[in-house]
């Protein structure tokens, strides 16, 4: 064992001892097994004497039925009940020991990342990381949805359609690609509508009027916001 995980073990048993007793009561009677009493001191490490106490009166007996899941649930929501604050001081020491690593992983030529962030600048990170990733894919689904103006069939039940036509050259790549459903495809090529789209997604249809209408393409990060 290292040293980290020894002094992780004699924190979780100072924390037992000194302001869990209902929780050590559980495990030497055999109730409740170490994981999950570790999993309660960890969520109350931040927490007194007394909020310890009111939080274990609430958790007992019906945390003895439940998984290490629920109780990782369970025991931060009747903690924000009972102490507030010790919610918001564990929330603001985790902002300050924020972190992203990379490891090399067991797979040659592969990489493992491990991140602990808040909430908001996990999303943005993630929104980032998925747009990256459908580009060096060149896949389509950047759009939400059929681009043709006013549908809104899901792109995952819609077809990939070259912008310029692969019959004159067009790539097969995501700033040339739009979701198009099966309906609207045929509509493009046999109705008359012209289709053009800029470097960052946006659509321009005209009609055989010479009458335009725009779309725009999912913005991952405003999904994420």
């Amino acid at each position: 064992m290292g040293p980290v995980a020894a002094g992780r073990k004699v924190e979780t048993a100072a924390a037992l001892a000194s302001r869990l007793p209902l929780t050590l009561a559980a495990m030497s009677a055999g109730d409740l097994d170490s994981w999950r009493a570790t999993i309660i001191a960890t969520e109350l490490r931040e927490a007194g004497r007394e909020p310890c106490a009111a939080v274990q009166a609430q958790l007992f007996p019906a945390v003895l039925a439940e998984a290490p899941g629920a109780v990782t649930k369970r025991v931060p929501r009747v903690l924000a009940r009972v102490d507030a604050d010790a919610v918001r001081l564990r929330a603001a020491k985790e902002r300050l020991h924020r972190f992203v690593r990379a490891y090399p992983s067991r797979v040659p030529g592969m990489s493992t990342w491990v991140a602990s962030l808040p909430a908001a600048q996990s999303a943005a990170c993630w929104a980032a990381i998925e747009d990256l990733a459908h580009r060096l894919r060149g896949d389509d689904r950047r759009d939400g949805h059929c681009r043709f103006p006013g549908c809104r069939r899901d792109a995952r039940r819609c077809e990939p359609d070259h912008v310029i036509a692969y019959s004159r050259g067009g790539p097969t790549a995501i700033w040339n690609l739009a979701s198009l459903c099966k309906h609207h495809h045929r509509v493009k090529h046999e109705a008359g509508w012209a289709l053009t789209m800029s470097r960052d997604g946006e659509c321009i249809w005209t009609d055989h009027h010479g009458r335009q209408y725009a779309t725009h393409p999912v913005n991952h990060h405003d999904l994420a916001a």
